[in-house]
């Protein structure tokens, strides 16, 4: 296992996430979790790139829950701003906006591969 002490630089709090659920159970959640993302980050790009604004709400708003409920606070906070373009059908501001969650989602699943080693 990789080094679980918490710092601000690391996308969630791997220690606050084994006292929560146990060591078992946070494996299982987070390998759950990075699967569920690429996928909920996948209809956000197609959304919008057909500029669906109810898919990219829809899966950001899935996303922003996944994230908050594994305290992976950066990509909770990303996929909130997301959804509420999507809702304002902000277009102009929703490309960069998924590219920053995209690059959170890969240093998400980058630390949870180190932790899961």
């Amino acid at each position: 296992m990789a080094d679980t002490s918490t710092g601000s630089n690391l996308p969630f709090d791997i220690q606050g996430l084994y006292d929560m659920y146990g060591q078992d159970t946070v494996a299982e959640l987070l390998q759950m979790s990075v699967d569920e993302s690429r996928g909920l980050l996948d209809q956000m790009i197609e959304g919008t790139r057909d500029r669906d604004s109810k898919i990219v709400m829809a899966a950001a708003h899935q996303l922003k829950g996944l994230a908050s409920t594994m305290t992976i606070n950066e990509l909770a906070k990303l996929s909130f701003e997301l959804e509420s373009s999507a809702r304002q059908e902000q277009w102009e501001s929703i490309p960069d906006t998924l590219t920053r969650l995209e690059s959170e989602y890969q240093r998400t699943a980058k630390y949870v591969s180190e932790v899961l080693g």
